[in-house]
């Protein structure tokens, strides 16, 4: 999902750290501002891989499409 997130938001910071996403998201900041924001934290480092392939791999399968329409709806490219 992250390649594709990327590839419409050039300006996606994935792996950021705070200060680097402050610079980089400051200038662009305006009544028209849109952003996302998903989850970081290590909570899949802590399942079973069995769980993650049925449950968490199947809801991002499931996902992306809709993804996809709302970055295409939201964002310029």
């Amino acid at each position: 999902m992250f390649a594709v997130v990327k590839e419409y938001i050039p300006g996606f910071i994935h792996a950021m750290k705070t200060d680097q996403i402050l610079e980089r998201v400051k200038p662009h900041i305006t009544d028209k501002y849109k952003a996302i924001s998903l989850d970081g934290s290590a909570f899949d480092s802590s399942q079973f891989q069995i769980l993650q392939q049925i449950v968490d791999d199947e809801f991002w399968k499931m996902m992306r499409p809709f993804l996809r329409d709302v970055i295409l709806h939201n964002w310029d490219s």
